[in-house]
């Protein structure tokens, strides 16, 4: 973390937060942390709703823009006015970086994150810090902002539960490709089908549509009620991995993909479904080596984190299952090593200090 770089008698910085109505949570804390930095805040936009149009006065009377839209498309106003008025400009993450939602996601920019729509990157944790520079990007591991004191939330819940079952996630986009989609469904069927053999309870947390072909209700409660009442997690590559891992829960990542995992696990789950691989394959290497140094960073950092652990990596979801909910020490340990690399403490502070020095770059 840099020291402050507020001088005594120095002119007082700035900070704009841009957050936009019900994503303004994700700032929560950051605005004292600043305002305990000697840094003034205006949160004028982070309870309004629909598109921002920051004009270049209002930039002018700031010293440093943070706002949370990854998508260039969306935050080019935002960008624009900070831009013509020479006002550097922070992206606050609110999710862990993914190699699909990177690369094989439809709906955004071609060069999604190539480099990312501000000058400084708050980054989910040191894993991530280094992907997002490989993808030329300058980045701070801060933590994500609104992660902090989840765990201490999720103990809370836990005297009201005993433990029991399985918790199966997907995240908020479950697929990217028509492959991804299906295999993904496969896996759940699968994972279904174990779960009636065997007799454990399961609460899906899932995509709705996915919920409806496979016949399940899904789970709309708190989340940190929802991982308190279970003994173990499988889910899709998204930040929920992270949450589950930060409330000590063993944690399995559901991967049927030909592509990279970026995010690390103790236990993952490959899937037996093989449909639509061959395209995904195609699509890959249309990339034409784009994806390289991301992928170099992220298994560099992941060799690093498993440090000779040998994690689970099997087809088997009997086999999946039974090692979640019986984890033996030294895969809970790998899984201590992999939240370190995502979880900051006091991460709005660690946030504040680097929206602090970007201040000094206008």
């Amino acid at each position: 973390m840099a020291d402050s770089p507020i001088k005594p008698g120095s002119k007082k910085p700035k900070a704009l937060l841009i957050g936009l109505g019900q994503h303004a949570h994700y700032f929560d804390g950051v605005a004292q942390a600043l305002s305990d930095c000697g840094v003034g805040v205006t949160t004028d936009f982070l309870q309004r709703q629909g598109p921002v149009f920051l004009s270049s006065e209002q930039a002018a009377g700031v010293d440093v823009i943070v706002h949370r839209d990854c998508v260039k498309a969306h935050a080019r106003k935002v960008v624009e006015a900070a831009g013509s008025e020479n006002k550097p400009t922070v992206l606050l993450m609110d999710g862990v970086l993914e190699y699909a939602n990177t690369f094989l996601n439809q709906g955004v920019e071609n060069q999604f994150l190539r480099p990312a729509p501000a000058d400084v990157v708050l980054a989910s944790g040191e894993h991530d810090r280094r992907i997002f520079e490989a993808l030329g990007n300058r980045a701070s591991a801060t933590g994500l902002v609104r992660l902090n004191g989840f765990a201490d939330r999720v103990k809370a819940c836990q005297c009201e539960h005993q433990p029991d079952g399985l918790l199966v996630a997907t995240a908020n986009q479950p697929a990217f490709t028509a492959g991804g989609r299906a295999r993904l469904l496969a896996s759940l069927k699968e994972i279904l089908e174990e779960g009636t053999r065997n007799g454990f309870q399961i609460r899906w947390r899932i995509d709705q549509q996915l919920a409806q072909e496979i016949g399940v209700a899904v789970d709309q409660g708190d989340l940190a009620e929802s991982l308190a009442s279970v003994q173990a997690v499988l889910t899709s590559a998204s930040t929920l991995a992270i949450e589950s891992m930060l409330a000590n829960k063993p944690t399995g990542i559901i991967h049927p993909h030909p592509w990279p995992l970026w995010i690390p696990t103790a236990w993952r789950l490959d899937g037996s479904c093989s449909e639509g691989v061959e395209q995904d394959l195609q699509a890959m290497k249309a990339l034409d080596g784009a994806d390289k140094a991301a992928n170099k960073a992220a298994n560099d950092s992941i060799q690093e984190v498993f440090d000779g652990a040998k994690p689970i990596r099997t087809s088997s979801i009997c086999q999946l299952i039974d090692a979640l909910f019986e984890p033996c020490d030294e895969l809970r340990s790998l899984q201590d090593r992999i939240v370190q690399q995502y979880a900051c403490e006091d991460s709005p502070m660690r946030a504040a200090k680097t929206i602090e020095c970007a201040a000094s770059m206008s």
